[in-house]
């Protein structure tokens, strides 16, 4: 138990790509209208916004005013360069260029850059149509000598190219391109998102993790599995059942069946955290499970505030035969009790309509004497309850009862959470004997094709009885 919390405490990761990618796909719709929109909003701005431009540009170089050999030497004449392209660019030059009266009343932008390899300087200048660009580069070249004599002597700047249209260049604005890379980064920035919280996220979604993050046991793992149409439950005794749920309620039953013997225990009550989350049908399959091994099963629905038991089993509770009648003393053992027409050792107690105040009921303490005798008679009691997080009838459960199972939803619950309830649950004298991961997706192989053509024969045979 302190080694899982201390995980929790140390912002333990496990990485699973196969989980990341469900979630990012899970989410992926939002984040792609939220990129798109974000593209739309940048190209309405950018189309308003921006303008096309137009560059014109001249070529200058550097030269000795004379034939000195040092003011010859490439590393003096790149001296030279440097210093002349750093008052180009200079703050000086600008407020100049602004005074001119060439360029009077003009915005823009004056740049110079070295040409890499030669002793060449490109001098540009850049504005919303081709003349204020031209006037800009022209008042850059007219003001700069003023410059050069304060800081220059053994170097003159020449111009190599002269003023003309040729050079002058239209920058169009590409508003699509600048909506197509806003779209890319909401679409990036979605997606990583999506994945650091799922990353530093410690709800519980597959078997591995678990292990690291849980102080229960994770006794089996059942895949999502999607009903047919009209169907009110999923049982492995319906002819059509899905053969890789068939087996793995199969594998869990082998399971539980240890952990139960090896403690010698009898009573089990099935809860998950919050509604929803498949402890319904996991109780339902078990005792089937357990039944088709020729145990002694009884199957009880504990849920008294929304029983859902016979529901799934598609079956009528006659009236004054429900839990509910057993616990207030109007009926025995014997009344309430329904026997399998397939399996001779499974016995149902159902609850027919809600009891609003369930919780009395069943600490009055006819329950504890109900599953006493059950033990006696059955090798196992299944007991479906209402969630832990709803109402405190489970807390009662758990502690008439010998052990728990928890069902956990894939990615619905934290582990901490979990935790904090199995805590909770063996404070009131039960044992958590583990959980199972329901709804599952993607946590490993299901082997259908494998096991199907035998399982499903074995579902055939099961025909006749829910």
């Amino acid at each position: 138990m302190n080694a899982a919390r201390n995980r929790q405490n140390t912002g333990y990761i496990s990485l699973d790509i196969g989980y990341l990618v469900r979630r990012v796909l899970r989410t992926l719709f939002v984040t792609l209208m939220c990129a798109v929109m974000a593209g739309i909003g940048a190209y309405i701005v950018m189309d308003t916004y921006m303008q096309d431009t137009y560059t014109a540009n001249i070529q200058l170089t550097v030269l000795p005013r004379d034939n000195n050999a040092g003011r010859l030497s490439q590393y003096n004449i790149d001296s030279a360069i440097t210093r002349n392209v750093n008052v180009l660019n200079s703050d000086t030059l600008q407020e100049k260029i602004k005074k001119s009266e060439v360029a009077k009343g003009v915005t823009g932008t004056v740049a110079a850059v070295q040409i890499p390899g030669t002793s060449l300087i490109s001098l540009s200048a850049t504005a919303s149509s081709a003349e204020q660009a031209f006037r800009l580069l022209k008042a850059a070249t007219e003001s700069y000598p003023e410059l050069a004599g304060y800081f220059e002597s053994g170097y003159v700047v020449k111009n190599l190219s002269n003023f003309s249209a040729n050079n002058i260049v239209k920058n169009q604005v590409s508003p699509l391109k600048y909506a197509c890379v806003a779209a890319a980064l909401v679409l990036m920035a979605g997606v990583g998102l999506t994945v650091l919280i799922a990353m530093f996220s410690d709800k519980i979604y597959s078997r591995e993790q678990a292990a690291d993050l849980l102080d229960m046991d994770i006794l089996g793992v059942l895949h999502r599995v999607k009903k047919r149409k009209g169907q009110k439950g999923l049982l492995i005794s319906d002819p059509m059942a899905d053969p890789s749920f068939i087996e793995e309620m199969d594998r869990l039953a082998t399971y539980f069946q240890q952990k139960m013997d090896h403690r010698g225990l009898k009573t089990a009550i099935i809860s998950s955290i919050h509604e929803n989350e498949g402890k319904t049908t996991l109780a339902a399959n078990l005792a089937l499970s357990l039944a088709v091994r020729g145990k002694k099963v009884a199957l009880i629905d504990g849920d008294l505030r929304k029983p859902a038991m016979a529901k799934i089993f598609e079956k009528e509770v006659q009236e004054g035969s429900s839990v509910s009648d057993l616990l207030e003393g109007k009926v025995g053992l014997k009344e309430v009790m329904r026997h399998s027409r397939k399996y001779k050792g499974l016995i149902y107690v159902w609850q027919k309509q809600p009891v609003p105040e369930a919780d009395q009921l069943l600490s009055n303490g006819r329950l504890k004497s109900v599953l006493h005798v059950f033990q006696k008679h059955v090798d196992y009691v299944i007991i479906d309850t209402p969630p832990i997080g709803i109402v405190r009838d489970t807390e009662i459960l758990a502690g008439t009862a010998e052990a728990v199972i928890l069902s956990v939803k894939q990615s619905g619950e934290k582990a901490a959470v979990l935790n904090d309830v199995t805590d909770l649950l063996e404070e009131t004298g039960t044992t958590v004997i583990g959980g199972v991961i329901n709804m599952a997706q993607g946590t490993g192989s299901r082997k259908k094709h494998r096991y199907g053509k035998y399982y499903y024969g074995y579902g055939n045979r099961r025909n006749g009885d829910k």
